[in-house]
């Protein structure tokens, strides 16, 4: 009798199947169900296996369980739904009505909401805007996600102060704070994500403008930024339901003082078809910053605390990086001096601020093109340190920079050598073959002075080290030497790519204000220490081409990190010099 009963139950389940397609293809004309195996609403994962359905662009799904524990409420009466946000937004449907309701209003749907297997499918593309939703649908992984948004973020006058609104429609989970370099409040939003980062330029009172980003693409968690122009009290206030945010700040600055800091000059100069540097000259230093406007493709730098003696920013050279440059003061002060930099294509950027001077390097960041000067250190009578086997500190040194040459060469760069042979740069003996101390110290000044006379973007000089006969620990490994904080950037890349590329130990990265080839040289300037002469082990690896090769390679290796994550500053500007020059 059961198995009479199975053999039954088995015949009706095709028709079964067939019965309920047939009535899903009654119900969703030119509709396509899809399995959905994750329907994902805010951090919700709702239970069951569903499907979904597509009818063109619009995706049909059965979400209301997901709503409601996002704070979402609903009632439904007959063919009627009625539905609120945390916000307090009203949304009324009709099952089957390609129209709806949004407090009042009404709005048209792609897709009409339906029933199917006792279930309340919406159109939850039509929908998103009103519930506050962005909407993700990736049909190989079966997913469809609804997270809330940020759908509110601008900016209103309220009397004496400004007011930023952002908000959602569900309750926010947030914090806030500030900060000092440059003045900024921000806001942290955790439960919305961001269809796309927002720029909103104000320049109303004391708030310059306003930015918002996500903190990982398509998660949960951004931040908005309200960039000032002045520290001020500013105040946060929430709404009653907690789905709107409000930010307080004062139109006027506090009393200051008088500007700390004159704009005296603004000098363009192409380094080549795709790279360029601006330099802002000042009276005294100031608090800069900056920010890639993607969507004016333009790179806005701002002076705080500064006046400006110029009316308008010059004009600059027909080249393929920038196509212009526009300055104004913003602020209610106008003591912030903002310089746009308008950009012919996507460019990458390095800002260095140095005493008086700001500057600004743009275009594409590679070694095509850039002037190298390589200084084998020693040579001629300037053996350098002596290995125990003799091998020579100097020939190792010449080795090394014509092997790097040739690697520099291949990507196009433009490379010059102190020296090409075993040779010093002028005679350092004196007539009884004596070491001239004087003649010794002008050499070195000589190598700086070729580096400065073509203009060099970088400098490097090529040595191999040796302890100290007191050093009762000998030291082993590569070290790297500068001067200036600009060239810290470039010791650092070169360090830890030739200590990769050597497997020796890491020695460090030093400063060393006295080095003449790193003090005098008016670019970017590094002594390379590439192992030790006196240790034993190192000094075999030194008398091996292969070693000296690897040693190119890894000072090669770090020259390009150097240039592909912001380097290289490049030259001082004729205005510097001039300046050097006069003090």
């Amino acid at each position: 009798m059961a198995d009479k009963r199975c053999q039954q139950e088995s015949k009706m389940k095709p028709f079964s199947a067939a019965l309920i397609t047939a009535v899903a293809l009654l119900l969703f004309p030119l509709c396509s169900l899809l399995r959905a195996d994750t329907i994902i609403v805010g951090e919700y994962t709702q239970p069951g296996d569903f499907s979904v359905a597509q009818e063109g662009d619009e995706i049909l799904a059965p979400i209301l369980l997901g709503l409601s524990h996002l704070g979402y409420s609903y009632f439904s009466a007959g063919k009627s739904l009625n539905l609120r946000t945390p916000a307090g937004t009203e949304i009324g449907l009709v099952m089957g009505a390609r129209e709806a309701t949004v407090n009042g209003e009404k709005v048209k749907l792609q897709s009409p909401p339906r029933f199917l297997n006792q279930r309340c499918y919406l159109p939850v593309r039509s929908l998103a805007g009103p519930l506050g939703m962005m909407v993700g649908w990736e049909a190989e992984k079966k997913a469809l996600t609804l997270l809330p948004k940020l759908s509110l973020l601008k900016a209103e006058d309220a009397g004496e102060r400004l007011r930023v609104n952002l908000g959602g429609q569900v309750k926010l989970v947030h914090s806030e704070g500030r900060l000092v370099d440059p003045p900024r409040v921000f806001v942290d939003i955790e439960n919305l994500v961001l269809e796309a980062p927002q720029q909103i330029e104000v320049n109303s009172g004391i708030l310059l403008g306003i930015r918002s980003a996500p903190k990982e693409a398509g998660k949960p968690g951004l931040r908005v930024v309200m960039d000032l122009s002045h520290s001020a009290e500013c105040y946060a206030k929430v709404s009653e339901e907690g789905c709107l945010l409000s930010i307080e700040i004062p139109k006027n600055p506090p009393e200051s003082a008088a500007p700390k800091a004159i704009l005296k000059e603004i000098s363009f100069r192409p380094h080549s078809n795709r790279l360029a540097t601006i330099t802002l000259s000042l009276s005294a230093p100031a608090l800069v910053d900056s920010e890639m406007r993607k969507e004016t493709n333009s790179l806005v730098v701002r002076v705080y605390g500064a006046a400006s003696r110029l009316e308008e920013a010059p004009k600059i050279p027909e080249n393929a990086v920038a196509a212009g440059l526009q300055l104004r003061p913003v602020g209610p002060s106008g003591d912030v001096q903002e310089l746009q930099i308008k950009l012919k294509k996507e460019a990458r950027y390095l800002l260095l601020a140095e005493g008086n001077q700001v500057r600004v390097m743009v275009g594409e960041f590679s070694l095509s093109g850039l002037k190298i000067m390589l200084d084998p250190g020693h040579g001629g009578c300037m053996s350098g340190a002596p290995g125990r086997s003799g091998l020579l500190e100097k020939d190792v040194n010449l080795d090394i920079a014509l092997r790097l040459e040739e690697l520099l060469r291949q990507t196009g760069a433009r490379v010059f050598m102190t020296r090409r042979e075993d040779c010093e740069l002028r005679p350092v003996l004196d007539e009884q073959g004596k070491m001239d101390m004087e003649a010794k110290r002008t050499e070195l000044y000589m190598r700086a002075g070729m580096a400065n006379s073509v203009e060099a973007d970088l400098f490097l000089s090529i040595h191999c080290n040796a302890n100290a006969n007191s050093n009762s620990h000998p030291r082993t490994g590569s070290e790297v030497y500068y001067g200036r904080p600009e060239s810290r950037l470039l010791a650092q890349t070169i360090q830890e790519e030739m200590v990769k590329a050597l497997g020796r130990n890491n020695g460090g990265v030093f400063r060393r204000e006295g080095l003449v080839v790193t003090r005098e040289t008016k670019m970017p300037a590094v002594l390379v220490e590439v192992a030790y002469m006196d240790n034993v082990e190192e000094e075999k690896l030194l008398s091996r081409a292969e070693f000296r090769t690897e040693a190119a390679k890894g000072i090669f290796y770090g020259l390009s990190r150097y240039v592909e994550i912001g380097g290289p500053l490049g030259p001082r500007s004729d205005l510097q010099r001039s300046a050097e020059r006069r003090q």
